[in-house]
Protein backbone atom coordinates (compact mmCIF):
# COMPACT_ATOMS: atom_id res chain seq x y z
CA UNK A 1 0.00 0.00 0.00
CA UNK A 2 1.10 3.57 -0.68
CA UNK A 3 0.16 6.10 2.01
CA UNK A 4 0.89 9.68 2.96
CA UNK A 5 -0.19 12.35 5.41
CA UNK A 6 -1.94 15.29 3.83
CA UNK A 7 0.27 18.36 4.20
CA UNK A 8 -2.72 20.54 5.18
CA UNK A 9 -5.13 18.33 7.15
CA UNK A 10 -2.39 15.94 8.41
CA UNK A 11 -4.84 13.07 7.92
CA UNK A 12 -3.70 9.74 6.51
CA UNK A 13 -4.48 9.01 2.87
CA UNK A 14 -3.83 5.98 0.72
CA UNK A 15 -3.32 5.66 -3.02
CA UNK A 16 -6.21 4.41 -5.13
CA UNK A 17 -5.86 3.31 -8.76
CA UNK A 18 -8.70 4.26 -11.09
CA UNK A 19 -9.47 3.00 -14.59
CA UNK A 20 -10.48 5.76 -16.99
CA UNK A 21 -10.85 6.04 -20.73
CA UNK A 22 -7.36 7.48 -20.86
CA UNK A 23 -5.90 4.53 -18.93
CA UNK A 24 -4.87 4.08 -15.31
CA UNK A 25 -4.56 6.97 -12.88
CA UNK A 26 -3.58 7.31 -9.23
CA UNK A 27 -5.14 9.51 -6.58
CA UNK A 28 -4.94 9.77 -2.78
CA UNK A 29 -8.10 9.37 -0.72
CA UNK A 30 -8.75 9.44 3.05
CA UNK A 31 -7.88 6.17 4.80
CA UNK A 32 -11.21 4.81 6.06
CA UNK A 33 -12.04 1.11 5.74
CA UNK A 34 -8.63 -0.58 5.49
CA UNK A 35 -8.50 -2.34 8.86
CA UNK A 36 -5.13 -4.04 8.23
CA UNK A 37 -3.37 -0.84 7.22
CA UNK A 38 -4.80 0.97 10.24
CA UNK A 39 -3.47 -1.76 12.56
CA UNK A 40 -0.02 -1.52 10.99
CA UNK A 41 0.12 2.27 11.34
CA UNK A 42 -1.08 1.99 14.93
CA UNK A 43 1.86 -0.31 15.69
CA UNK A 44 4.43 1.82 13.84
CA UNK A 45 3.22 5.35 12.95
CA UNK A 46 6.43 6.06 11.01
CA UNK A 47 5.08 3.79 8.26
CA UNK A 48 2.74 6.71 7.54
CA UNK A 49 5.62 8.77 6.18
CA UNK A 50 6.17 12.50 6.60
CA UNK A 51 3.79 15.29 5.72
CA UNK A 52 2.99 15.27 2.02
CA UNK A 53 5.59 12.63 1.13
CA UNK A 54 4.11 9.20 0.27
CA UNK A 55 5.71 5.92 1.33
CA UNK A 56 5.16 2.30 0.37
CA UNK A 57 4.04 0.12 3.30
CA UNK A 58 4.67 -3.68 3.20
CA UNK A 59 1.14 -4.35 4.40
CA UNK A 60 0.99 -8.02 3.35
CA UNK A 61 4.30 -8.79 5.07
CA UNK A 62 3.23 -6.95 8.21
CA UNK A 63 -0.11 -8.74 8.20
CA UNK A 64 1.60 -12.15 7.99
CA UNK A 65 3.96 -11.18 10.84
CA UNK A 66 1.04 -10.13 13.05
CA UNK A 67 -0.78 -13.38 12.27
CA UNK A 68 2.30 -15.45 13.13
CA UNK A 69 2.64 -13.61 16.43
CA UNK A 70 -1.05 -14.10 17.22
CA UNK A 71 -1.06 -17.84 16.48
CA UNK A 72 2.54 -18.71 17.47
CA UNK A 73 3.82 -16.03 19.88
CA UNK A 74 6.87 -18.16 20.78
CA UNK A 75 7.84 -18.81 17.16
CA UNK A 76 11.32 -18.27 15.76
CA UNK A 77 11.16 -16.36 12.49
CA UNK A 78 13.60 -15.56 9.66
CA UNK A 79 12.90 -13.17 6.80
CA UNK A 80 15.24 -12.51 3.85
CA UNK A 81 14.81 -9.96 1.08
CA UNK A 82 16.47 -7.23 -0.97
CA UNK A 83 17.31 -4.14 1.10
CA UNK A 84 18.21 -2.12 -2.01
CA UNK A 85 17.25 -2.23 -5.68
CA UNK A 86 18.79 -0.10 -8.44
CA UNK A 87 16.75 2.57 -10.21
CA UNK A 88 15.08 1.48 -13.46
CA UNK A 89 17.22 1.38 -16.59
CA UNK A 90 14.90 3.34 -18.88
CA UNK A 91 15.39 3.26 -22.64
CA UNK A 92 13.47 6.52 -22.91
CA UNK A 93 11.89 9.02 -20.54
CA UNK A 94 8.22 8.20 -20.01
CA UNK A 95 5.66 10.49 -18.46
CA UNK A 96 5.37 9.11 -14.96
CA UNK A 97 1.78 8.40 -13.91
CA UNK A 98 2.16 7.60 -10.21
CA UNK A 99 3.60 9.85 -7.51
CA UNK A 100 7.16 8.94 -6.53
CA UNK A 101 7.26 7.43 -3.03
CA UNK A 102 9.78 6.18 -0.52
CA UNK A 103 10.46 2.48 -1.12
CA UNK A 104 9.61 2.71 -4.83
CA UNK A 105 9.56 -0.71 -6.56
CA UNK A 106 11.66 -1.79 -9.52
CA UNK A 107 9.25 -2.72 -12.33
CA UNK A 108 10.51 -5.07 -15.07
CA UNK A 109 8.61 -6.95 -17.75
CA UNK A 110 9.23 -10.52 -18.90
CA UNK A 111 11.64 -9.26 -21.55
CA UNK A 112 13.86 -7.48 -19.04
CA UNK A 113 12.64 -3.96 -19.91
CA UNK A 114 12.28 -1.57 -16.97
CA UNK A 115 9.44 0.91 -16.42
CA UNK A 116 9.37 4.08 -14.37
CA UNK A 117 6.29 3.04 -12.34
CA UNK A 118 3.83 0.20 -11.88
CA UNK A 119 1.06 2.00 -13.78
CA UNK A 120 3.14 2.13 -16.98
CA UNK A 121 4.03 -1.55 -17.03
CA UNK A 122 2.35 -4.33 -19.04
CA UNK A 123 0.02 -6.82 -17.38
CA UNK A 124 2.81 -9.39 -16.96
CA UNK A 125 5.64 -7.76 -15.03
CA UNK A 126 7.76 -8.22 -11.94
CA UNK A 127 7.16 -5.53 -9.31
CA UNK A 128 10.04 -5.79 -6.84
CA UNK A 129 9.97 -3.81 -3.60
CA UNK A 130 13.09 -3.19 -1.51
CA UNK A 131 12.56 -3.81 2.20
CA UNK A 132 13.45 -1.22 4.84
CA UNK A 133 14.74 -3.77 7.35
CA UNK A 134 15.36 -1.29 10.15
CA UNK A 135 11.78 -0.11 10.00
CA UNK A 136 10.46 -3.66 9.66
CA UNK A 137 12.59 -4.63 12.65
CA UNK A 138 11.03 -1.88 14.75
CA UNK A 139 7.61 -3.11 13.65
CA UNK A 140 8.49 -6.65 14.79
CA UNK A 141 9.66 -5.25 18.12
CA UNK A 142 6.21 -3.73 18.59
CA UNK A 143 4.36 -6.86 17.52
CA UNK A 144 6.39 -9.44 19.44
CA UNK A 145 5.96 -7.90 22.87
CA UNK A 146 7.68 -9.20 26.00
CA UNK A 147 6.14 -12.40 27.31
CA UNK A 148 4.73 -12.96 30.77
CA UNK A 149 8.17 -14.21 31.80
CA UNK A 150 10.04 -11.01 32.65
CA UNK A 151 13.41 -12.66 31.94
CA UNK A 152 12.51 -13.73 28.42
CA UNK A 153 11.68 -11.68 25.38
CA UNK A 154 11.69 -11.93 21.60
CA UNK A 155 14.97 -10.60 20.24
CA UNK A 156 14.75 -8.94 16.82
CA UNK A 157 18.00 -8.74 14.87
CA UNK A 158 18.85 -7.41 11.40
CA UNK A 159 22.08 -8.36 9.61
CA UNK A 160 23.44 -8.28 6.09
CA UNK A 161 23.19 -11.62 4.33
CA UNK A 162 26.97 -12.11 4.21
CA UNK A 163 27.38 -11.48 7.92
CA UNK A 164 24.45 -13.77 8.73
CA UNK A 165 25.92 -16.65 6.70
CA UNK A 166 29.32 -16.20 8.34
CA UNK A 167 27.63 -16.48 11.75
CA UNK A 168 25.37 -19.49 11.11
CA UNK A 169 27.34 -21.40 8.46
CA UNK A 170 31.06 -20.63 8.71
CA UNK A 171 32.04 -24.10 7.48
CA UNK A 172 29.82 -23.83 4.41
CA UNK A 173 31.18 -20.36 3.65
CA UNK A 174 34.74 -21.64 3.97
CA UNK A 175 33.97 -24.59 1.68
CA UNK A 176 32.70 -22.27 -1.07
CA UNK A 177 35.48 -19.69 -0.78
CA UNK A 178 38.03 -19.58 -3.59
CA UNK A 179 41.59 -20.25 -2.45
CA UNK A 180 42.94 -17.88 -5.11
CA UNK A 181 40.60 -14.89 -4.91
CA UNK A 182 38.90 -15.28 -1.52
CA UNK A 183 35.53 -14.96 -3.30
CA UNK A 184 32.53 -16.82 -1.87
CA UNK A 185 29.19 -16.76 -3.72
CA UNK A 186 27.38 -17.30 -0.41
CA UNK A 187 28.83 -14.06 0.99
CA UNK A 188 29.73 -11.91 -1.99
CA UNK A 189 26.68 -12.48 -4.19
CA UNK A 190 23.46 -10.65 -3.34
CA UNK A 191 25.24 -7.98 -1.35
CA UNK A 192 21.96 -6.02 -1.44
CA UNK A 193 20.14 -8.54 0.77
CA UNK A 194 19.50 -8.53 4.51
CA UNK A 195 18.17 -11.01 7.06
CA UNK A 196 15.72 -10.31 9.89
CA UNK A 197 15.39 -12.84 12.69
CA UNK A 198 13.07 -13.06 15.68
CA UNK A 199 14.22 -15.47 18.36
CA UNK A 200 13.83 -16.16 22.04
CA UNK A 201 16.41 -14.51 24.30
CA UNK A 202 17.05 -12.64 27.51
CA UNK A 203 15.73 -9.14 27.95
CA UNK A 204 19.30 -7.98 28.53
CA UNK A 205 20.53 -8.95 25.05
CA UNK A 206 22.13 -6.00 23.28
CA UNK A 207 21.72 -7.05 19.64
CA UNK A 208 18.12 -6.02 19.25
CA UNK A 209 17.05 -3.65 16.49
Amino acid sequence: DKVRRDAVSRKLEHAVVDMTKGGLSESFQPLQNDALLKRILLKLPSYGGTMGHPVWVPSVTCGVIMDICRTRPNATMLLADFDYLPPPDLEEDDDRISILAEGEPLVTDMGGIDYDCYLNSPHLADILYPTDFRKLGRFCDKVFATTDDDDTTNVVKVTKQGQFLREVGPQQVKATTSRWTGYSPMVDDFYNCSILTVSRGNSGDDDKV
